[in-house]
């Protein structure tokens, strides 16, 4: 009853307080390199060990040998001689049941200077190597097992579909009865050809329903010359799974299944959800629907130009400046919804024609010309009066 995370030096520390220790050597699972939860821990003296166990049994569960909170199961260890005996008196010996297949991690191993690696290139050598040395490393999380019925493909051209690719193995299953519930070539979204398909990512993934057909499929395509390329190989291999995501993805599918349900008693019409691969197959028929736009950049009550021809004399929009200034002195009403015109303040009319350009600048200058004349008329005895040039 070791904690999986206990060293062999928490445990030397806590029975060297009892007695002298020789060693001590947890025992590990060499499949997944974990702790088992039980070690070996010998004395100088058999004194000490037995000393160890008479506390053990003698105190209760609360105060006996407890390490990071649990508590340890005590006895004396049998020697080789012994185990060996036990083992030959067991007439059946119980088979190890593997729960997570890891027996299925080999199929579809290739190693170098085997009759299988010949005539495989040297990138097809490297990229197996690595995706096995990944393999390794996944398998050491107990979430994660083999599957039986799905099949990971590797080097695959970036002209095969999800078609193509059911086909293919299809046939290789070599039974007009095999079934396949998934076939799927992984494509980057991001990434679009001139005709608007996503690229191709070179891996894809098929399931079939029977483990005798996906494995007879994996060994027919596996490193098959014949299929693509004799220098860029198919590499085929059992997928892994995580079972914590199964999990949560068989939680999602009964919560869907069950709104549904309640929606069909209900009356209420199924709601129905679109897929990207739904919309990247609209892309690549041409029927992609109109996309949907953001935040919309004004706030407030709409008014068009086309709904004000009811409401108002004037519908045309103003393009010149002066009546744009004018119309920035409309103001809209929004209990009535209709646009009133704010009183603008007009000036006298001129002899000149009105909106003439040079109106404003000529009443400037002799505006100018008086106030210059009127100084240069007063003497030297009256004092200058301050005045602006354009009053």
């Amino acid at each position: 009853n070791i904690p999986f995370d206990a060293q062999e030096e928490d445990v030397t520390e806590l029975f060297g307080k009892h007695g002298k220790v020789n060693y001590c050597k947890l025992v590990i699972d060499p499949s997944t390199e974990h702790s088992r939860g039980c070690a070996f821990v010998k004395f100088r003296s058999s004194t000490e060990a037995e000393k160890c166990l008479e506390k053990n049994s003698n105190e209760d569960g609360v105060n006996g040998f407890m390490l990071n909170g649990r508590k340890l199961h005590l006895s004396m260890a049998l020697s080789k001689e012994e185990a060996e005996k036990l083992k030959k008196d067991k007439k059946e010996p119980k088979e190890k049941k593997d729960k997570r297949n890891l027996y299925l991690a080999r199929e579809g191993m290739i190693r170098p200077g085997t009759k299988a690696a010949e005539g495989v290139s040297k990138g097809d050598m490297m990229k197996r190597f690595k995706m096995e040395k990944v393999k390794r490393q996944k398998l050491q999380n107990l979430n994660i097992f083999v599957s039986p019925t799905r099949l990971s493909v590797h080097n695959l051209p970036t002209s095969v579909d999800n078609k193509k690719l059911r086909e293919l193995f299809w046939k290789a299953a070599g039974d007009d009865k095999a079934k396949i519930i998934e076939a799927r070539v992984m494509r980057d979204m991001g990434r679009v050809n001139s005709r608007g398909v996503p690229k191709s990512l070179g891996y894809a993934f098929i399931e079939f329903t029977e483990h005798e057909h996906a494995l007879k499929a994996l060994r027919h395509v596996n490193n098959n010359p014949e299929i693509y390329e004799p220098i860029k190989r198919p590499i085929v291999e059992f997928s892994l799974e995580n079972k914590l995501a199964l999990q949560v993805k068989e939680r999602r599918k009964q919560k869907v299944s069950a709104k549904l349900n309640e929606e069909g008693a209900s009356g209420k019409k199924p709601m129905i959800t679109k897929t990207k691969f739904e919309t990247a197959a609209k892309i690549m028929d041409g029927t992609k629907e109109k996309v949907r736009k953001g935040m919309p950049s004004h706030m407030g009550p709409k008014v068009r130009w086309r709904d004000r021809k009811n409401k108002l004399p004037v519908a045309k929009k103003p393009k010149d400046k002066m009546s744009r200034e004018k119309s920035r002195g409309m103001k809209m009403n929004s209990d009535a919804r209709v646009v009133q015109p704010m009183k603008v303040k007009t000036k006298k009319k001129s002899g000149k024609r009105k909106g003439a350009p040079g109106d404003d600048f000529d009443r400037m200058v002799q505006n100018y010309q008086k106030s210059k004349l009127s100084r240069t008329r007063q003497t030297k005895k009256v004092k200058k009066t301050k005045s602006k040039w354009f009053e």
